[in-house]
């Protein structure tokens, strides 16, 4: 195990550590007057209606339809614990990684950004949760190969019996 190697995970491990700020950040600027805009919505913008289908997807849940209970919502996504967000489905991210897939992030924020200020740091949230994730799938190789040696250096070396 070379020290570079040591050196990235915890690189990786302080990036992440931003992305839960960023994620929990995006989340906290969203004010009681945003909430009231969209509830004033009788209908919303097409890129509001995927974004916060996005958002339902990635907590697992089916996007209601409008208008959706707004409070609760943000509150369920603004208390989903750490461990809730370390452990959404990967089939949940990868379904939202497709619909972005259509367009970019940019895009989608240049969109949000004429109609609501609530939507964009939903978006800006998705974007968090999504480029979380993908860095804990690049970076799982080498936290699981760091752990094992950690863990035989704790007990030594493990010898297999050959019969």
């Amino acid at each position: 195990m070379s020290s570079e190697e040591r050196k990235q995970l915890a690189e990786a491990r302080a990036e992440a550590a931003k992305l839960r700020d960023d994620i929990n950040t995006a989340l906290g600027a969203i004010s009681k007057r945003d909430v009231a805009e969209l509830q004033a919505m009788p209908k919303p913008p097409k890129i509001l209606l995927e974004i916060f289908e996005m958002a339902f997807l990635l907590m697992g849940r089916d996007a209601p339809k409008w208008p959706i209970p707004l409070n609760n919502f943000l509150n369920d996504i603004k208390g989903a614990t750490d461990s809730q967000i370390d452990n959404l489905k990967t089939k949940h991210i990868n379904q939202v990684r497709r619909m972005l897939e259509s367009k970019l992030i940019e895009q989608y924020l240049t969109e949000v950004t004429l109609v609501s200020r609530a939507g964009v740091q939903i978006m800006n949230w998705i974007d968090r949760v999504i480029c979380y994730h993908e860095l804990k799938r690049l970076t799982a190789p080498l936290a699981a190969k760091i752990r094992k040696l950690d863990e035989e250096q704790a007990t030594g070396p493990q010898i297999e019996e050959v019969d």
